[in-house]
């Protein structure tokens, strides 16, 4: 009899035990499943988020250099570069014009003699996002964050304004009702994540 009462309360023991484990472990899947569902949500508002931060940080260099063109046409009441028509750059490759921003004295039409540094700029990571040295004295490109360079038209010319790029770009919503010519002295954008140029994701000095 005694054993009999024994094995019925091992019996519910067990059985508890194991019906306890099973919740548990349902419980865990449940939790498991919730995590996974709201990291697969969480995935692409925090790639919106580090694409408008990028975009953010290329808009502000890019102004930053339209601020000093200007500073240095102030200071040497000209432009950088050769006198004449429009100039245009790419500062991953034309190293003048960045070097003499930078501060140093530069050569021929790009001189800087006072060494003025008219603007600062970060140093690239990963080969993007800054400057990125070329083994010179002075020498550095200027990549965007998505490693071109930015393009620089400046109003070499001095007619007071410049071709609009916007005007050829391929997305009506922007080409539409573009000015052909804008009123500035210089204008800086970058071809922005897709890398190709005059399309609706470029980040231009001139927008808001």
């Amino acid at each position: 009899m005694k054993s009999k009462l024994l094995q019925r309360l091992r019996s519910r023991q067990i059985s508890n035990f194991q019906k306890h484990r099973g919740f548990t472990l349902i419980e865990l899947l449940v939790v498991i499943t919730i995590i996974a569902i709201l990291a697969g949500a969480s995935f692409p508002v925090i790639n919106g988020v580090m694409a408008r931060a990028r975009k953010v940080k290329v808009m502000s260099v890019a102004k930053d250099l339209q601020v000093a063109i200007k500073s240095y046409q102030t200071e040497y009441n000209r432009y950088p570069g050769p006198a004449g028509a429009d100039l245009t750059l790419d500062t991953s490759s034309d190293l003048d014009l960045v070097s003499v921003l930078l501060g140093n004295a530069g050569t021929g039409a790009y001189m800087n003699p006072r060494e003025i540094k008219f603007i600062e700029l970060p140093m690239a990571k990963n080969g993007v996002g800054g400057l990125v040295g070329t083994g010179g004295a002075g020498g550095f490109t200027l990549l965007d964050e998505w490693g071109l360079g930015f393009t620089v038209i400046m109003d070499n010319n001095y007619d007071n304004q410049i071709l609009n790029p916007d005007a050829a770009n391929s997305d009506p919503r922007v080409s539409t009702g573009a000015s052909p010519q804008l009123p500035m002295s210089a204008i800086v954008y970058s071809n922005g994540p897709d890398k190709a140029p005059t399309t609706k994701d470029d980040i231009a000095s001139w927008r808001n």
